[in-house]
């Protein structure tokens, strides 16, 4: 995930240091999952063991640092795997409609906590999506004042909800 004061705080509260992340990350690339083109299913249970979950093509793992998510990887015909990122283990009760505003988007979802499902459930498809990898980016407008609203998620995992002007019109220019 891309380093960040929430994130810093949270390995804090659960006591991972530094060394134990870099420790952590060292020992993912050397099982290799730095290369989306070999990972498969099986290099994801030999390096994170048996799943919480396992259904015909998911995979998903109880997450210590976020107690109430898991980690969910979709296993492809081929054997492949692919991260899908972070689900609620339970899904959270949430309006069926908002009105399209920075502040309402804000009262209702919570960074670091709520995912792209419980985003997409209540605002739709976005009319943007710049995702590319493990990092997200959805555009909502335009909103009540005209602006657009930028989601961010990595993983999955809402990062942040902030405001943008003029990418959803440049965007469908092209």
């Amino acid at each position: 995930m891309r380093p960040g004061a929430d994130l810093d705080e949270r390995l804090q509260r659960f006591g991972i240091s530094d060394r134990q992340l870099a420790a952590a990350k060292a020992r993912a690339r050397e099982a290799g999952f730095h290369d989306v083109r070999t990972l498969t299913v099986d290099l994801v249970i030999v390096h994170f063991g048996a799943p919480t979950v396992a259904l015909q093509d998911r995979l998903l793992y109880d997450l210590v640092v976020w107690p109430q998510h898991r980690f969910e990887w979709r296993g492809l015909a081929s054997g492949a795997a692919t991260h899908e990122g972070f689900v609620m283990r339970e899904s959270p009760v949430l309006p069926t409609w908002l009105p399209l505003s920075l502040s309402s988007v804000r009262s209702v979802f919570r960074p670091w906590f709520h995912t792209r499902h419980e985003i997409e459930a209540v605002l739709g498809e976005p009319a943007v999506d710049l995702s590319w990898g493990e990092m997200g980016e959805w555009y909502y407008g335009p909103a009540l004042d005209g602006s657009e609203i930028v989601i961010t998620f990595d993983y999955g995992l809402l990062r942040s909800i902030e405001h943008s002007r003029g990418v959803i019109a440049s965007t469908r220019r092209k």
